[in-house]
């Protein structure tokens, strides 16, 4: 899997050095997609995922943006992020079989979390 760390890292410092603290959560969105579209890196913001239990589809899952629909990422304007919100994004991960997601929180200050999904397995060589 191709990584965007560093393009997605470098997106929201820059969103963040740029608009600054308190703006709403559409501002954000929008200039984070720009700034990622400027880096080269293709990203979509209508990928919906259903949520199942058992065979029963439940609810779903739309993340604010999805590059390859590999990787997802969740965009916050929270003062502070909250860890209940990490863990719920951390059993969407899990439960939707995505390897890996991003919250980025321009609250007080930036904060960008990697998730993995809570069941991957490591293995060493």
């Amino acid at each position: 899997m191709k990584t965007y760390q560093h393009q997605i890292e470098n997106a929201a410092y820059d969103v963040f050095r740029s608009l600054g603290r308190g703006q709403d959560k559409i501002a954000y969105q929008n200039a984070f997609m720009h700034s990622l579209q400027e880096k080269g890196v293709s990203i979509m913001n209508d990928k919906t995922y259903p949520v199942f239990y058992e065979s029963f589809e439940v609810n779903d899952f739309k993340p604010d943006f999805c590059i390859n629909q590999q990787v997802v990422i969740q965009i916050m304007n929270n003062d502070i992020l909250k860890t209940e919100e990490e863990l719920k994004f951390t059993n969407h991960l899990t439960k939707l079989h995505l390897e890996v997601g991003y919250i980025i929180n321009f609250g007080m200050k930036i904060q960008v979390r990697i998730k993995y999904r809570s069941d991957r397995v490591f293995t060493l060589n």
